[in-house]
């Protein structure tokens, strides 16, 4: 017997998910492009995608913010717009919270976190902004479910964004949860990890694909050669991993689970090693191994302990590829001058045995981009507060 929809499930259908809502990817500086051209090819509802301050933004259904989250590579996060209005007092302010129908984005159990941020606004105290918004929220909320426990589950939270710009005042719901870059495939880190979306948006600049080998030759915890191996298998970044959206009242399961059923048709798993990962320290290898254990795409990968500096490419294939860096550098690892000596270094033994060879390195300091010997393109990102830049070409 088919289940009757309840009142409340129609209101839900009637107002959020029957309804075109508006989206915005928070992106790191620098991958913003890189954002939109995946946006627009991952199969959304509509073509209405622009890019804007921090990121990019597009209008779509429910669904499309499924499909982005599961899909999107370089995207830290997905947030969608609720509401906006203008409030320039906390009487306004308290007025418009009353009347936003929370019940529809939010389950009475789940903890709310609220981030604001002010600017040019006559409402300007964050703790003030902070505490009418939680108290309207949970005033609604305790009003219609009166026998539940408002806000207790710390396992599921959700974080509202609250931004007021000029008084005008925007809601919006985190639909990610963690970040995005965190693929939940890792169990090891370094003492600092490259974001997996740097890592993707790097690839992306030297031109990976499938179809070339690449080789990692300090790989540490693997980053590049996890987000090799993703993209060629064509594995969604997300499939792995929960998202916030999932803890909405609106959310469809039977919807989120026919995307993911679409995605995994497209996947496409290779039992030949085309993907080279090396470091010189064993424990980094041993561990970037343990992480490999269980996942299908793993047979694509080859991990050895080894010195970049003390083996040859063609020892691994015949096929020119791609070789990929994130060495060490002052601001991060060592001194200054020796991550300068592991930069020239790194050049001669390119130019001595990679000839015809792509190659992405990342460096912090803009006049080592001078001294590069072969032709190469530059892309600047931030990372961890610091100015990057990530430099590609073919020796």
């Amino acid at each position: 017997m088919k289940k009757r929809t309840t009142a409340f499930e129609k209101r839900i259908k009637r107002q959020v998910t029957s309804r075109k809502q508006r989206f915005f990817v928070s992106v790191t500086p620098g991958l913003t492009k890189l954002c939109f051209n995946e946006l627009k090819s991952i199969g959304l509802s509509s073509n209405e995608i622009s890019i804007t301050s921090g990121g990019v933004e597009f209008s779509g259904f429910l669904h499309d913010c499924y499909r982005a989250n599961l899909h999107l590579r370089t995207a830290s996060r997905i947030l969608m717009r609720i509401t906006d209005f203008k409030a320039s007092n906390f009487r306004t302010l308290d007025k418009k919270i009353s009347n936003i129908p929370w019940e529809l984005y939010l389950k009475p159990e789940v903890s709310l976190q609220i981030s604001v941020s002010c600017k040019t606004s006559r409402l300007y105290h964050s703790g003030g902004i902070s505490e009418h918004v939680e108290n309207g929220i949970y005033k609604r909320l305790s009003a219609i479910f009166k026998e539940t426990r408002i806000g207790f589950d710390e396992k599921k939270s959700q974080l509202l964004f609250v931004r007021i710009i000029n008084d005008r005042v925007t809601f919006s719901f985190d639909s990610s949860g963690e970040n995005l870059h965190k693929r939940n495939i890792k169990t090891n880190w370094s003492a600092s990890p490259l974001r997996e979306t740097l890592a993707c948006a790097a690839l992306k600049f030297s031109g990976y694909t499938k179809d070339i080998p690449l080789i990692d030759p300090m790989c540490g915890t693997g980053t590049f050669s996890l987000e090799s191996a993703l993209i060629a298998s064509n594995i969604p970044p997300g499939l792995y991993r929960s998202f916030s959206f999932m803890n909405w009242p609106c959310f469809r399961q039977t919807r989120y689970k026919q995307i993911l059923r679409e995605a995994q048709k497209e996947i496409i798993l290779s039992k030949t090693p085309s993907i080279f990962a090396s470091d010189k320290d064993i424990k980094s290898t041993s561990a970037f191994s343990e992480t490999l254990k269980g996942y299908d795409f793993s047979e694509l990968i080859n991990i050895h302990t080894r010195d970049f500096f003390e083996f040859l490419p063609e020892k691994l294939t015949n096929q020119k590829g791609l070789v990929v860096f994130n060495p060490p550098y002052g601001l991060r690892l060592g001194s200054v001058k020796e991550s300068e000596k592991t930069f020239f270094s790194i050049m001669d033994k390119l130019g001595k045995d990679y000839k015809g060879w792509r190659f992405g390195i990342i460096v912090p300091q803009i006049k080592l981009i001078r001294k590069v010997p072969f032709k190469a393109s530059s892309h600047p990102f931030s990372h961890g507060g610091l100015e990057l830049y990530y430099l590609t070409g073919r020796v």
